[in-house]
């Protein structure tokens, strides 16, 4: 039984973003791009389902102005992630990796406004219609369903019908992270977080780093 992260709550605003280490090195010296940047890395090892990558191809309203999810970087609000599970398992054909080729790229609210980043966030799976979208951190409690996201409580629950796409909430980073919106890297070993730390210390930046084996499925 995967403990608690009672650390996730709306106060420290810590979003995570999942990649394959391959990637790292293109992201510490240019940051993370939208989908519709003309800025991307030519080499990029993409890690999710291709259909669901393209989904992301839709308008959606906020405040009056049409917005579209491709001009935005998403992250989810807690490490574990559906998602994450269904690359260790290769779910209905999905992209099937070791675990320890995948890290999190972790940033906060905090560090969006101190590197002056626009951003939203979305109540549920940004690419369902019935989503509702706020840039107010003030509406992040009732927003997101920090309980569920402590407890890692992603199985589907009769009574609650949408609590799965309600703990797939997203915060949507606008066009760009710089890299000095990144909080930490994540990974599952030493290897992994080593390898990334050589390369943090070629680029010269100051990005912790951390190993968190029990994030992972």
């Amino acid at each position: 039984m995967k403990t608690q992260l009672p650390w996730l709550t709306p106060e420290k605003g810590f979003i995570f973003r999942i990649i394959h280490i391959d990637n790292i090195p293109w992201i510490l010296e240019h940051g993370l791009h939208c989908q519709s940047s003309s800025i991307q890395d030519p080499k990029y090892k993409q890690i999710g389902r291709p259909e669901i990558i393209q989904s992301r191809d839709r308008d959606f309203e906020h405040n009056g102005k049409v917005h579209y999810l491709r001009d935005y970087v998403p992250f989810y609000f807690t490490p574990r992630s559906p998602m994450l599970l269904n690359i260790k398992t290769g779910w209905e054909g999905l992209f099937k990796c070791p675990m320890e080729e995948i890290v999190f790229i972790v940033s906060s609210f905090q560090k969006l406004k101190e590197n002056k980043v626009d951003f939203l966030f979305s109540d549920r799976n940004a690419c369902l219609k019935n989503a509702t979208f706020s840039s107010d951190i003030n509406n992040l409690p009732q927003f997101v369903p920090w309980d569920d996201l402590r407890n890692s409580s992603f199985t589907r629950d009769p009574t609650h019908p949408d609590n799965i796409e309600r703990y797939m909430a997203e915060a949507l980073v606008y066009k760009h992270l710089p890299v000095g919106a990144i909080e930490a890297v994540v990974g599952q070993s030493e290897k992994a977080v080593n390898t990334v730390e050589i390369l943090i210390k070629k680029h010269s930046l100051v990005v912790r780093t951390s190993v968190q084996a029990n994030w992972y499925p």
